[in-house]
């Protein structure tokens, strides 16, 4: 299984800055063919040129002036999506962090000995859905390229936390190496991206944008819910919440707040 992982910040509406983390889970045989509708797809909306050299990029796409518009329908909009129906009618699982706590917020793991919680939590549940899976399942994790020192940092406390810990060695079906592109080469950390904007703007902007909710829906419809409960009583969602108002039950039904 390969998971591609981005980033995105944004402050919401009281001004707290808001982090995610987010995750997509794409079947090694499927990438190819993925990358291939992808590209179809930005052809059909951008053409074949533009295509070929455009990176898809949730921000450009989600830009605030794309809701205002009244006169004439979004193509970025519609291209977004369109795109979001694709992944889903695959039917790829999402993941996601969103970090509210101050301490977390900027997904930096500046200590090598101390995985951070969005990463932690990432991990966990993607390893529980591969268990779910079976079939002897591995996942590899490719991160989207923030710079030597930021990637340093994040794949020094990754490798750490599932070599050295007993928690993330009990993780059997993450490989222990994770994996840095650059996102204008990676059709899945471009759509990691979209996906973490989404989630991202849905908790920041959705006061001011109620539109978001819809793509939104598409994303949450995407999420992975574990079939039973984990050992402490609770069911376990792709979508965590850190922070706020976070809590693992009770969370209702639009929002994805834990």
């Amino acid at each position: 299984m390969l998971i591609f992982c981005d980033e995105s910040w944004k402050e919401n509406e009281d001004g707290k800055k808001v982090g995610t983390l987010a995750a997509i889970a794409i079947e090694q045989s499927d990438y190819n063919d993925i990358c291939d509708r992808v590209f179809l797809l930005a052809q059909k909306y951008w053409g074949a040129d533009n295509a070929r050299l455009r990176e898809i990029k949730g921000k450009q796409l989600l830009q605030a002036y794309e809701f205002r518009r009244k006169d004439v329908v979004s193509m970025k909009l519609a291209f977004a999506r369109e795109l979001l129906e694709e992944v889903r009618r695959r039917q790829i699982k999402i993941f996601a962090s969103v970090v509210f706590d101050d301490r977390d917020v900027e997904l930096l793991c500046e200590s090598p000995d101390r995985i951070d919680r969005p990463y932690s939590y990432l991990m966990e549940r993607i390893h529980e859905y591969l268990i779910e899976l079976g079939g002897d399942r591995t996942a590899i994790f490719t991160f989207d390229d923030r710079g030597l020192q930021v990637n340093a940092n994040v794949g020094e406390a990754y490798r750490n936390f599932l070599n050295r810990s007993r928690t993330g060695r009990s993780y059997n079906t993450l490989i222990r190496t994770p994996f840095f592109a650059y996102s204008h080469h990676s059709v899945g950390i471009q759509l990691a991206d979209l996906i973490c904007t989404v989630i991202n703007r849905f908790y920041t902007i959705r006061k001011r944008h109620p539109q978001i909710q819809l793509y939104y829906h598409i994303v949450q419809s995407m999420e992975w819910i574990a079939n039973q409960p984990n050992e402490a009583g609770y069911t376990l969602r792709g979508i965590k919440i850190i922070g706020g108002q976070a809590r693992e039950r009770g969370r209702p039904p639009i929002g994805g707040e834990d």
